[in-house]
């Protein structure tokens, strides 16, 4: 096994020497969505009819091969490894590179081997880059330590070899967010994040590894990394860095973050900024910080005083009440709300009370939904709200207040103040918040039940110890409707497998909903659509030949008029907007779900659509749009467009804003 990976290794150098920079792009798969053939073969991966796929993936048509190899990375079944590797010694380097993409989604260490094989045995006069560079990444999704250390030190590559650099970045971040590192991939990735020769999205892939992966180490690194951290004229870097400094520990790092909190100009640095800053001294981060509240943009103004609820201390709490006022964006204000009630000790009960009590005076002042809702999350630090908060679960119309209190008492029985403020009590306590579950659950809310779940999944919450009956859980999850309500249905089941000592296994979809081809008639590779909000519009385009069922279903949503006034119900800054949602609370869908279709696509850039789930081959009409790259969604959640115009829009889009209506510009 050694003599092989050395060979692969000897091979990564070797070919950089031989391989032409630019190559024949004719591979001869064409998708034509109006060919009978081609829809019967996204018919069966809509089906997950394996043995047919099979079949087709051995078809001398290459483009019946490549939709197979995409339903076969959709699918990831592992008994299909050894058919799947059997197309990377394909003549067409399309199919061979969907092969290599479908191995690594599957995910199962049986598929190092093939892709080790294939890389090696091609006649260099005859590699194709964007297949080498799909089995790099393969390898970083499915191979062993011994693979990640051949990975890491292959440093032959040209800067100009583009896929190359890609397949090597992507591989071993992919072994990164697997949990499996290692000193010389990160120094890769510093060399690489530190070198401006290098392609931008290399670079950008590079510092996300640095950003995201646990437990390496970047000390010996940390002044190469600041120098482009404050210069770098590619903000998708710079915020990256940004997160990556988080995990040094120095005085000096910390003043050039505060530094550049002061001069930076992008919206999504800054809110990265704030978050690293949470893991260097208090005392000298907070003033500066204070200022900033109220920052014109409301995301600054937000992550500023989410700063203060995660990072704040006690003696400060009086202090953040002191900040809350009318001039602030409300969401702010919620956020001080919540940081005094995180950092004020729980001892102060006669100032609790009025905090209380104050958050739910303006809850029930408010005529805004997602105010109500801001505000009502903040009692998950008060614990003698629970009273109020069962209350509002099981009284309010609104569901998205209802799921938001459920939420909230959620919060209570894993806040520290609990045990403080009923000490010899709080068992006592857990059991009636117990009761309440009991209530929750014969109400049959899909949004409820489905965070009443959660908490007895939660051991922090000690429910499992307190809950004895499981016949009530039982009975809720039997009058859930499929798949409707797949979400709720595999939580309660979980935690019935909790409460009963039981394996969990999540209930699988059943195929319950044909793509409608006469959807996409008339789309062609100009077309737009347009998500009008109101804030603005968002221009789109459509992968239709990538994702047909996921447009297939958009565009019967939007000519049916569904997504007109559908709050954005989610939005995450630095991260996404979140919408379409029935309910407006995040557990809403319809009577059917549609197939997971993960192409080979990559969040690389802000303004990619992807579709929201819980889990794959549950989606159904609830979708995202990027504020910035997101690489930790590659391969999970299907991308079906990516904004054309409007990205403003995107960036200004709260909690509560809405959908007015989508237009199929064909």
């Amino acid at each position: 096994m050694i003599n092989r990976i050395l060979g692969f290794f000897v091979l990564c150098f070797y070919f950089i020497s031989c391989v032409p920079g630019f190559e024949k792009d004719f591979d001869g798969v064409s998708i034509d969505l109006s060919n009978k053939e081609y829809r019967e073969a996204f018919r069966l991966q809509d089906e997950q009819n394996i043995d047919s796929l099979y079949t087709l993936l051995r078809s001398e048509d290459p483009t019946k091969a490549y939709i197979a190899g995409l339903a076969f990375a959709s699918i990831q079944e592992k008994r299909s490894i050894d058919s799947v590797a059997a197309q990377l010694s394909n003549v067409y380097p399309k199919v061979r590179s969907i092969a290599a993409y479908a191995l690594g989604q599957i995910g199962a260490e049986a598929g190092e081997d093939f892709l080790i094989d294939a890389f090696k045995n091609k006649d260099t006069l005859d590699i194709n880059n964007v297949v080498n560079s799909r089995i790099l990444e393969a390898v970083g999704k499915c191979g062993g330590e011994n693979m990640l250390s051949a990975l890491s030190t292959i440093s032959t590559y040209r800067n100009t070899d583009t896929l190359l650099l890609l397949g090597q970045v992507r591989g071993i971040y992919r072994y990164g967010v697997r949990g499996m590192t290692n000193p010389a991939g990160t120094k890769r990735m510093v060399d690489i994040v530190t070198d401006n020769t290098y392609p931008s999205e290399v670079r950008m892939m590079a510092a996300h590894y640095l950003a995201r992966v646990q437990k390496i180490d970047i000390n010996e690194y940390k002044f190469r990394l600041v120098k482009f951290f404050t210069s770098d004229p590619d903000p998708h870097i710079r915020m990256a860095i940004a997160g990556a400094l988080g995990k040094v520990s120095d005085g000096e790092i910390h003043s050039y973050l505060l530094n550049q909190l002061t001069i930076e100009k992008d919206y999504r640095v800054i809110v990265s900024i704030l978050k690293s800053l949470g893991n260097y001294p208090y005392i000298r981060s907070v003033e500066p910080i204070i200022t900033l509240l109220s920052h014109k943009n409301r995301h600054v103004a937000e992550a500023s005083a989410q700063f203060l609820i995660d990072n704040g201390n006690g003696s400060d709490a009086t202090f953040y009440r002191s900040l809350i006022n009318d001039s602030l964006y409300y969401s702010v204000n919620a956020k001080l709300y919540e940081s005094v009630l995180v950092n004020l000790p729980a001892y102060f009960t006669n100032t609790r009370k009025k905090l209380r009590e104050e958050i739910l005076a303006k809850a029930n002042d408010s005529i805004s939904v997602a105010e109500k809702v801001g505000l009502i999350r903040t009692l998950a630090h008060e614990p003698r709200s629970y009273v109020d908060l069962k209350e509002l679960a099981t009284n309010s119309e609104d569901k998205a207040i209802a799921t938001a209190s459920m939420e909230a008492l959620s919060g209570l029985l894993v806040s520290p103040h609990f045990i403080k403020t009923f000490k010899g009590k709080h068992l006592f306590k857990r059991k009636e918040i117990a009761d309440i579950l009991i209530d929750i659950f014969k109400k049959g809310d899909a949004g409820m039940s489905a965070v009443a779940a959660d908490m007895i999944i939660d051991p922090e919450t000690q429910l499992k110890d307190i809950i004895t009956e499981v016949s009530y859980l039982i009975e809720a999850r039997n009058k859930l409707q499929l798949p409707r309500e797949i979400e709720t249905y595999n939580k309660i089941q979980e935690a019935i497998s909790i409460l009963k000592g039981e394996k969990f296994i999540p209930k699988k979809v059943n195929f319950n909903n044909p793509i409608e081809w006469s959807r996409l008639e008339g789309l062609s590779d100009t077309s737009i659509f347009v998500i009008q909000t109101n804030k603005g519009s968002i221009s789109f385009k459509p992968y239709t030949k990538d994702t047909p069922g996921t447009v297939a279903n958009f565009v019967k949503l939007a000519e049916s008029d569904f997504y007109d006034e559908k709050s954005f119900h989610r939005v995450v800054s630095n991260f996404v907007v979140q919408g379409g949602c029935p309910r407006g609370d995040g557990y809403g869908s319809l009577d059917y779900t549609i197939r997971s279709e993960f192409a080979p696509l990559y969040y690389n850039d802000a303004g990619y659509l992807g579709m929201a789930s819980a889990g794959p081959h549950t989606e159904g009409v609830q979708f995202f749009i990027t504020h910035s790259p997101t690489p930790h969604l590659d391969g999970r959640y299907t991308i079906f467009g990516k904004v054309t115009d409007g990205m403003d829009v995107v960036h200004n889009i709260f909690p509560g804003d809405k959908i007015t209506n989508v237009i199929i510009k064909k």
